[in-house]
């Protein structure tokens, strides 16, 4: 209630309604005060013409000049009478209910004595033989023949009065016929006059507020109920009406403004509707085109991922029969150096034989025999490690085209990774999470191209030594070979046993040098394969760290098509 404005407007028109009765009490009271101070001089003229007549009634002597205005212009009396019973004085008293008082002119005092008075001291008698007084505002006009009217202080009191000077047949002032009234008593009669005023500037002013209030709800009164429909209007509620638009005042026009306003903010509604629905509709395109592009995004990167895990499976594969392989050849190596050690032995033992190659010939053509099944076994093993080598060759041009369709789907990837940029690109700030990941991806397949030329030299350090290793078995088939052929000779020449002795210590020493030269041959194939195998288990272990990355690629692809359909 104190906000409305009705009542700010009422209390303040109250407010200076009231201002307005006090200031002009105010004016009238000191026009009261005015008023009241020169009628009760104008009673002092009045006064004092009473009391000169009562004074002349009393003493005839007394000659009383009264002008047309009736005031008492001038007293000449021969000489001041005795006064002393003060009958004249209390009869002027009653007459006029003031005080009154007959000075006389004291020479040697140079002031003026009371010699008559109703005024009474503190302590109850008379004010007489008291004197005027050199300072009183009546003693210079006095002593120049002039009337004094005004206020003046008599034995302590403020009076109003008037002192008219008693002159003698020689036109000396002689005396004073004084008359007065208390001041006390005019400002009793101001204050009483003023009381009045009050009152009855506080009934006009309780009246002119109510009627004022009465008026101003007439008036304003609409304006709540247009302030409540413009708090409808700002809610969005326009179902409610326009009150007082039938008038023809301000309130009107407002009512009519209102109305308009209404209208006018039902179409800007009607506008901000239809454009909410129009960014809803926009919003869930969008959403579906991001939808759909994550799809197809989530489809390829599942193709691509699925190829490269399914390569990277049958690399796997490989690297584990390659290593196999490896192994086998190991063992198949062994078991040939082992061969060929127990061939340099027999070798030596038939060149130590053929000091008593006399005594001992049937002993080494058995040895001769065992030399031949010896060498013809050496030589099966050799094809053999032969073949398994070979194969290794083969798997590892697999690998090597295992590596070539990794390095392909990588640079697919890295490909991938490029368009999916320049496509976050354009989406803007949608775009910027999908840019995160299409990095990610690039910087994957960037670390699965670099693992796989890796593996490429890797490979190419298998085949290298893959081919070192089938030229080295061939030399050991060769060398067998001669040794068969050796120990054929030595078989033919077991009936000439006393003719070829020198060569048959000859050839024993042929045999020991190849038997030397094939077991460092077997030594070294054992080396080219456990070179083999090892690639082969840092191949496997490679496919298997290439095959977590790309889990984790796949974890973080997920990962932002989940935040691209949530957008």
């Amino acid at each position: 209630m104190k906000n409305s404005i009705v009542f700010k407007v009422t209390a303040a028109s109250v407010a200076i309604l009231i201002v307005g009765i006090a200031l002009l009490g105010g004016v009238i009271m000191q026009r009261v005060q005015q008023q009241v101070h020169e009628t009760s001089l104008q009673s002092q003229k009045l006064n004092l013409r009473v009391a000169a007549m009562i004074f002349q009634n009393q003493y005839p002597d007394l000659k009383a000049t009264i002008d047309k205005s009736g005031e008492t212009t001038r007293l000449v009396i021969p000489e001041i009478p005795d006064l002393s019973s003060h009958a004249m004085i209390d009869k002027i008293g009653l007459a006029t209910g003031e005080t009154a008082t007959v000075f006389q002119w004291v020479p040697d005092k140079k002031d003026f004595i009371r010699v008559s008075t109703n005024i009474i001291k503190g302590d109850g008698t008379r004010a007489v033989g008291t004197f005027l007084g050199n300072g009183s505002a009546a003693y210079e006009p006095v002593t120049s023949g002039k009337t004094f009217r005004g206020e003046a202080v008599i034995l302590g009191k403020e009076y109003v009065t008037q002192y008219t000077p008693i002159f003698n047949s020689a036109g000396t002032v002689q005396g004073i016929l004084y008359v007065g009234i208390e001041k006390a008593k005019v400002a009793a009669v101001s204050g009483a006059i003023g009381m009045r005023i009050v009152i009855a500037g506080i009934i006009v002013a309780i009246l002119a507020a109510i009627l004022l209030a009465v008026l101003l709800r007439r008036q304003l009164g609409p304006l709540h109920d247009l302030g409540d429909t413009i708090e409808h209007f700002v809610d969005r509620d326009f179902s409610a009406d326009v009150p007082h638009a039938d008038r023809s005042d301000e309130v009107g026009v407002i009512a009519k403004g209102l109305m308009r306003w209404r209208e006018a903010a039902q179409r800007i509604g009607d506008a901000e509707e239809a454009k909410l629905l129009a960014e809803r509709k926009a919003s869930q395109e969008r959403s579906e085109q991001r939808n759909v592009l994550a799809s197809e995004l989530d489809a390829s990167v599942g193709e691509i991922i699925a190829s490269v895990r399914k390569a990277t499976e049958g690399m796997v594969r490989s690297a584990h029969q390659m290593s196999e392989s490896a192994n086998h050849s190991i063992a198949q190596s062994r078991n040939v150096s082992n061969a060929a050690n127990d061939a340099a032995r027999n070798v030596q033992t038939v060149a130590s034989a053929t000091e008593e190659l006399s005594a001992s010939i049937n002993n080494i053509g058995g040895q001769v025999e065992e030399s031949t099944a010896i060498a013809t076994t050496a030589v099966d093993e050799a094809s053999r490690a032969n073949e398994m080598v070979s194969g290794l060759a083969v798997a590892a041009e697999r690998i090597g085209e295992v590596v070539s369709l990794i390095n392909e789907i990588a640079a697919q990837t890295n490909l991938l990774a490029l368009n999916a940029t320049i496509e976050a690109a354009r989406a803007g700030e949608a775009g910027k999470g999908f840019a995160v990941v299409a990095q990610e991806v690039k910087n994957l397949a960037n670390q699965t191209a670099k693992a796989t030329d890796e593996i490429a030299q890797q490979i190419g350090s298998i085949q290298s030594e893959t081919r070192l290793t089938v030229e080295a078995i061939e030399k050991v088939t060769r060398t067998i070979a001669s040794i068969s052929g050796i120990t054929d000779g030595i078989a033919s020449a077991v009936a000439e046993q006393n003719a070829a002795v020198n060569e048959i210590a000859s050839s024993a020493q042929n045999a020991s040098s190849g038997s030397t030269e094939v077991v460092d041959t077997i030594d070294a194939v054992l080396h080219a394969a456990s070179d083999g195998g090892a690639a082969a288990a840092e191949l496997e272990h490679s496919m298997s760290d290439l095959s977590g990355r790309i889990e984790m690629l796949q974890g973080k692809i997920g990962e932002f098509l989940s935040r691209l359909r949530k957008e």
